[in-house]
């Protein structure tokens, strides 16, 4: 910085000059105040080569700073000061004279009254061009916001200085952040009004200021009162190519806590609070860990992840996920390998618009994807609960095929995607680095991992403030257990696969599951491992057990019937149950009869045949079926006992084609659920399947089973045909079109009774019965028809009993 130009050696010349050139250049203006000045306009450069030379800004209407200067070119130096009059006449407000390179003047008209102001441009060469440039302000820098801004240029399109309002708060602590991307040398200057009125400052009054050259650089600076900052940026010389240079104000030890699960709302910027876009979160437990950043529409946001809360180039940068991807700005870390605990972690978010706002959310991760499962769940909102981000310890073997299947809906882009990596360390990756990513509805059966670990599987919504619903499951390829018959086979897992045996005799066939109270699972069986078509049968929508049927009493061909699901069986060896739904985390028992035996499974009439059932594996005897020879047109009297709590049941099948039939739980003739006689009437002579099973799994039960002509003894003692409890019972046919029948029971109290069809959303679709009745077995017909008469749409429907102290919800399925 210097204060006069010196051209003679000696402290008396010096002083002597610096007051004769200030009264010859100076004075000559005040001489003409009616000289001409020239206009300038904010953000338009003025080329000229002429000095001395005058000019006016008019600042009005913006409590801004501003900035106006003068650039040479490289080796002449030009000096600027700004009057109150024309032509150097008034007052003067400031003055810049640095010893080389750009000149510029600063007024705070945040407290400077608005008017007209007169700068004049002096020394130099007066053959070397040079450009003066006026910048009215009226641009806000956000604090821990980066701003990318262009400078340099030629004519009036140049853009020498800039100039931004910064808001810095009382004894808060910032680093000022300055690079350019070519190797010209740029400088970053901080000013500051002491006082609450007018404030005018030249270059060299700047209270911070930063060079840079191309390699970045930085200071600190402590606030010593909450106001209004200026800051100015401009390049060292007068370049004639553009160029763009990259500030930041960062507001240090700003980082606030986050709790797991829980969704942060804000706007990155704010001049009345601050900046909001610095958290922390402790990590404490051996999981994996995500934290996700989603940008309000067509915004976008970078993440990055550190170990400490404010980033230093070169330290303290754990990962980062850059906004490439549009949407959801993503970092997982793998904790398992973490030896320290708790462990800080400093997310802190830039780019895009730093008003608009954003929703953060850090999960801890502490939950496991069950092997061979599925995780369903919800995203949306913007605050609070919304899971905006949900991640998974998943554990994967090598040498193993996995089949991936992710369906998502609603309106939030829901993705999921893997993370991993091989070390015994802690490891952290941004979105970028996933080892696969799925963006839409999709069954994948290739994923081969290369190494055996906890691999990180997160779930995420890709748009702000919008709903969604997801499933994921991730299931072993080639993974089917072998039952044999008359066994029980404990497991676990919702999307596990078994194989059977196909019999070699002509009997009836039975598989079932049957898994905890709280449960629900439903079975079906392929022609082979994993699912693979065709369906050959399925049970579903019931609770207790699920149980498939097949007559084998007739040879397998291509046929169709309302009444069965009869595709056309390819020859196979083996038969491949898959059970489904449910918890992933509850076990279950899966259970098969072969009935290959004419002693064990053709049931006799005119005798009494008791059992036991119980148990969870080995010869547990759950289920058991066989064959039963009717008649047409002969009645039978089928009497049944029951004791213990496993819910012992019994249930006819009738094969209604002369092929090979599946039938489902729901495909029943008929089923009783206490001790009883009941008389049917055979339809057409054939073997029926008759089936006896426990409905509660891990208890254990007895009964009695007889059969014989409606005019014979059965031996048992018939119970009241009066229900003794409120039952409500699965519909059948299920799956249907287009009608199905619901069968409940009334207690001998009777009492009011509704029954009503809901769809997926809860939404009420019918009301099947409103109105207080007598004891008895009931049924309803529902026609697949809303309360206006409309038919409704294919797709799983709800419907639900209520009556005094009784609630029971079952789900049906309507298919066109």
């Amino acid at each position: 910085m210097r204060t006069a130009r010196i051209r003679v050696v000696g402290s008396a010349s010096k002083a002597f000059l610096i007051s004769f050139g200030v009264l010859l250049v100076l004075g000559g203006y005040a001489s003409n105040p009616s000289a001409q000045t020239r206009t300038l306009f904010s953000g338009v450069c003025v080329d000229t080569t002429n000095v001395p030379t005058h000019y006016n800004f008019t600042q009005t209407g913006v409590p801004y700073w501003m900035v106006v200067g003068v650039a040479p070119v490289s080796p002449d130096d030009k000096d600027i000061y700004v009057w109150t009059g024309p032509n150097g006449t008034g007052s003067l407000r400031a003055q810049s004279t640095a010893v080389a390179g750009p000149d510029f003047v600063v007024g705070d008209f945040n407290h400077t009254p608005y008017g007209t102001y007169y700068p004049t441009v002096s020394y130099g060469s007066t053959t070397t061009p040079y450009t003066v440039q006026w910048e009215r302000g009226g641009k806000v820098l956000p604090v821990n916001h980066r701003v990318h801004s262009q400078y340099g240029g030629s004519g009036t399109a140049c853009h020498e200085f800039g100039v931004w309002d910064v808001f810095l708060e009382a004894g808060a602590q910032y680093r000022f952040f300055l690079y350019v991307d070519i190797g010209t040398a740029v400088s970053l200057s901080l000013f500051r009004n002491p006082g609450t009125g007018a404030y005018w400052g030249g270059s060299n009054q700047a209270v911070l200021q930063l060079t840079e050259g191309g390699t970045g650089t930085g200071a600190d600076y402590v606030a010593p009162a909450s106001d209004w900052y200026g800051l100015v940026v401009c390049p060292v010389d007068n370049a004639p190519y553009s160029y763009t240079a990259i500030i930041e104000v960062r507001k240090l030890n700003s980082c606030e806590p986050v709790t797991s699960g829980v969704c942060v709302s804000a706007v990155p910027y704010n001049p009345a609070t601050g900046p909001a876009d610095s958290y922390y979160f402790q990590q404490t437990t051996n999981w994996w860990s995500a934290v996700a950043v989603v940008p309000s529409a067509g915004d976008t946001k970078s993440l990055l992840l550190l170990s400490q809360c404010d980033y230093t180039a070169g330290t303290g940068g754990l990962a980062g996920s850059d906004p490439g991807f549009g949407g959801t700005a993503l970092v997982v870390g793998d904790f398992n390998h973490q030896t320290t605990f708790p462990f800080t972690a400093y997310a802190t978010l830039d780019d895009g618009d730093p008003y608009a706002p954003y929703t953060i959310e850090w999960e801890d991760g502490a939950d496991a994807f069950p092997p061979n499962g599925n995780v369903s769940g919800t995203v949306g909102g913007t605050e609070g609960d919304c899971n905006l981000v949900e991640i998974w310890d998943i554990h994967l073997k090598t040498g193993t095929t996995y089949r991936v299947t992710f369906n998502e809906s609603g309106t939030a882009d829901i993705h999921v995607a893997l993370f991993g990596h091989s070390g015994g360390t802690p490891y952290y990756a941004g979105r970028d680095q996933a080892l696969w990513e799925l963006t839409n509805p999709v069954q994948w059966s290739g994923f081969a991992p290369l190494y055996e670990d906890f691999y990180g599987l997160a779930v995420y919504a890709n748009k702000r403030g919008e709903t969604g619903s997801y499933t994921v499951s991730v299931e072993e390829l080639n993974d089917c257990d072998a039952i044999a018959s008359n066994t029980c086979l404990e497991s676990q897992g919702n999307l596990k696969d078994f194989h059977i045996g196909a019999p070699t005799n002509d009997y009836w066939v039975a598989v079932g599951v049957l898994p905890a109270d709280a449960d629900d699972k439903d079975i079906s069986v392929f022609s082979s491992c994993d699912g693979g078509v065709p369906l050959l049968g399925y049970s579903n929508g019931t609770q207790g057990m699920d149980f498939v049927v097949v007559d084998c009493n007739h040879p397998p061909v291509s046929a169709s019937s309302e009444d069965v699901q009869e595709p056309q069986e390819p020859a196979a060896n083996n038969w491949y149950p898959r059970v489904t739904y449910g918890s992933s985390g509850s076990e279950y028992t899966v259970s098969s009869d072969l009935g290959n035996s004419m002693s064990e499974d053709l049931f006799p009439h005119d005798v009494v045949v008791p059992g036991t059932v119980g148990g969870l594996s080995g010869s547990c005897g759950m289920l058991k079926v066989w064959d039963v020879y009717l008649q047409q047109g002969l009645a039978y009297t089928f009497g049944f006992t029951r004791g213990g709590d496993a819910d012992v049941r019994v249930a006819l099948f009738r094969n209604t084609t002369n092929n090979r039939a599946w039938l489902g739980r729901a495909g029943r003739q008929w089923e009783l659920t206490q001790s009883q006689n009941f008389d049917y009437t055979a339809p057409a002579t054939d073997y029926y399947g008759l089936v006896v099973f426990a409905n509660r799994r891990g208890k254990t039960g007895t009964y009695t089973l007889r059969t014989s002509r409606a005019s014979g003894v059965t031996g048992i003692d018939p119970e009241p045909l009066v229900p003794d409890a409120y039952a409500l019972y699965q519909n059948a046919p299920n799956p249907f079109n287009p009608t199905t029948e619901i069968r409940y029971d009334v207690p001998a109290t009777g009492g009011r009774v509704t029954l009503r069809v809901y769809d997926v959303d809860g939404r009420l679709v019918r009301t099947l019965v409103d109105e207080v009745q007598a004891e008895g077995a009931r049924s309803v017909v529902w026609d697949g028809k809303n309360s206006r008469g409309d038919g409704v749409a294919t797709g799983v429907y709800f419907y639900r009993l209520e009556a005094p102290g009784f609630a029971e919800t079952r789900r049906m399925v309507l298919m066109k």
